[in-house]
């Protein structure tokens, strides 16, 4: 995966994980569908040849309460915790701090305007956040979900599981190519419907990041939830989205996030990966 994928317009596709088809080349094999309400989004599993196994929802819900920095059963010090934070801070380091999680009161702040629950917050107030400190805020929003996608392997290797699990913008494909050796991914416009697919093979994962889910738009101006760390402001780079394809759902994640706010795509080849930029027209 060395070459990027085409860049596009704001009219041409952004990942939306809505459609999961057998291929014709490949063994035809039923499947099952479960839905959760989990990582504060919307969560699919899709199994090919076996029910789904109540053990991955189990999984699921345990990263799910485990990366919630806003309950109260947070715990920084546990063992996952502390290796995604170590994670993360390879990201901040590689993208020369385009990407950060130490940004917990700008995503509460933002969150909150974004709802109308405040006003639009003013320059002092941003300026006065601070992005480190002896104990920064995390919010792991960005990564979270793409990690726990990986850190099911072992897992769902155990069960015998063949398909795919989906978290938000968040997808990979997992298990036997012998039951299923192509996945296919529905693509749609932002304006609305699919409008192309892409096709992951099992151990392969895509992310989309974008500006069209949760924002608000106050005079003239987008405001979204994918804050720049640089300014303490939803990222401005004239990208509505992208969406990544590579081998880690982490990678997708930290990718899609960075190159939203800064699209050089210098970090691709770093990471052995592919991207689709969608920029406003």
């Amino acid at each position: 995966m060395k070459n990027r994928l085409p860049l596009l317009t704001v009219k041409a596709v952004i990942l939306v994980l809505l459609l999961i088809l057998p291929l014709s080349s490949c063994v035809s094999a039923k499947y099952t569908k479960e839905y959760y309400d989990l990582f504060d989004t919307y969560t699919s599993v899709v199994s090919y040849g076996m029910p789904v196994s109540a053990a991955i929802y189990a999984e699921l819900k345990y990263y799910h309460d485990l990366f919630d920095v806003y309950s109260e059963n947070f715990d920084p010090d546990a063992p996952e915790v502390r290796e995604l934070l170590r994670v993360c801070e390879k990201y901040t380091a590689d993208s020369d701090g385009v990407f950060s999680a130490a940004l917990g009161d700008y995503t509460a702040m933002w969150k909150q305007f974004i709802a109308a629950e405040r006003p639009l917050p003013t320059e002092s107030e941003v300026s006065a956040v601070k992005l480190s400190g002896t104990q920064p805020k995390y919010d792991f929003g960005a990564v979270a979900k793409g990690y726990t996608l990986d850190r099911m392997v072992p897992v769902l290797d155990e069960l015998g599981f063949s398909g795919t699990i989906s978290i938000g913008g968040s997808v990979r494909a997992y298990g036997s190519p012998k039951i299923k050796s192509t996945y296919v991914i529905g693509i749609a416009d932002p304006g609305g419907g699919i409008r192309d697919t892409m096709e992951i093979a099992p151990g392969q994962a895509v992310a989309t990041s974008g500006n069209y889910e949760r924002y608000r738009d106050y005079e003239g101006t987008r405001y979204h939830h994918i804050i720049d760390p640089r300014t303490g402001y939803p990222a401005q780079s004239g990208v509505v989205g992208v969406t990544i394809l590579c081998d880690s759902a982490a990678d997708a994640d930290f990718l899609s996030t960075a190159e939203f706010i800064e699209p050089s795509g210098r970090l691709l080849e770093m990471y052995n990966a592919e991207a689709y930029w969608i920029y406003e027209e």
